[in-house]
Parts: structure tokens; C-alpha cells; sequence
């Protein structure tokens, strides 16, 4: 079944398309905290960062969707997308020319994750438009694995790969409790 939902030109490109946002919506989060942690050296503002992240969603989350199920989706997908480059432009110019502050990190976050409130929902509702029901279930199988599949965290921790990140010096990995709370890792910045 797999393999005939995959033949569907417009569910596989809605697939990757899904899987390539996702992985760069995780690579901008966990950037994001590194960021903050090197602007300010402190875990305390790293949270205000994961903060940033999380609160739109409480606030936003139920309006996000009610929007999007109102409007034409791919028109309000396209605008998002307008909108959310040169938000995310700004973030690197202002990082390329060393004028990056804390808070402009935090607005930018905040402000970023508030727009996928809308685009999510959006994006999700597109999935019964370009299947039929029979395939639905396949398809929305194939979904879950692509954009949930790409995030879990094994239980190494982000990088599973211990020499690779050792090698390039991103992660020094020593972490404490790990069999307790195998998510959270206390991530030095070298």
C-alpha cells in the first residue's frame, strides 16, 4: 500500500516538501538555543529561548487552526512563507554584522513560532485534499514518520554520532541523569 500511495506525484512531493521543513525547523530551534546560550553564556535566557518557543502555541494553537479552516489554505501556506523569510533574514544579517541581541532572538522566535500556528494546521489540512480515501490512512502513516520520525531524540541524545560531534567540536556530551531524562542533555557550546 506504501509503495502505491508513494506513486502519487502529489503526496510524495507533499512528503518531502514536509520532510525538508521539518528538519529545517529543527536545525532553526536547536540553533536558536545555541544561539542564545552564546550571546548571553547563561541556561536561564537559553529557557526564556524555549520559552519563546512553546508559548505561542499555547496562546495561538486553537485560533491557528480555526484560521486555516477558514481561509484558502495554499494562498495563507504561500503567505506565511512571504512573510517568514525575511523575518529569518533579519535574524542572519543581524548575527553576519555582530548586531544580534538577546531579545532580537527572542522576538524572532517568538514571533516565528507564532506563524506556524497557522502554517500547521494549514499544512495538515492539505493531506485529504490530494488523497482519496482509501489512501488517506497510508498517507497520513507516511506523514507522522517523516515529520515525527525526524525529530524524536534517541536516547544519545541530538547527536548520536559522539565522534563526528567531538571531531567538529559542537556538543562537548557530558551529561548527567541520562537514564532519568534522556532528552535533556546539558549542552556546553565550545
Amino acid at each position: 500500500m506504501y509503495l502505491k500511495v508513494l506513486k502519487n506525484t502529489n503526496i510524495l512531493n507533499y512528503l518531502l516538501g514536509a520532510g525538508v521543513s521539518n528538519t529545517g525547523n529543527v536545525i532553526a530551534g536547536l540553533g536558536f538555543l545555541f544561539l542564545a546560550y552564546e550571546l548571553t553564556g547563561s541556561s536561564l535566557y537559553t529557557t526564556g529561548v524555549v520559552i519563546s518557543q512553546a508559548a505561542p502555541y499555547l496562546l495561538f494553537g486553537l485560533i491557528g487552526g480555526v484560521i486555516a479552516d477558514w481561509t484558502d489554505k495554499k494562498t495563507l501556506l504561500i503567505w506565511i512563507e512571504l512573510i517568514r523569510v525575511p523575518i529569518v533574514l533579519s535574524l542572519v544579517l543581524f548575527y553576519r554584522f555582530e548586531i544580534l541581541n538577546y531579545w532580537h532572538l527572542v522576538s524572532v522566535s517568538f514571533i516565528i513560532q507564532r506563524i506556524g500556528c497557522f502554517y500547521n494546521p494549514a499544512h495538515r489540512a492539505i493531506l485529504p485534499m490530494i488523497t482519496i480515501e482509501e489512501e488517506r490512512t497510508t498517507a497520513n502513516s507516511l506523514l507522522d514518520t517523516v515529520t515525527r520520525g525526524g525529530t524524536k531524540v534517541h536516547k544519545e541524545g541530538y547527536c548520536a554520532n559522539k565522534p563526528f560531534c567531538y571531531h567538529f567540536s559542537i556538543f562537548d556530551l557530558e551529561h548527567s541523569n541520562q537514564d532519568s531524562f534522556p532528552f535533556l542533555w546539558i549542552v556546553k557550546v565550545s
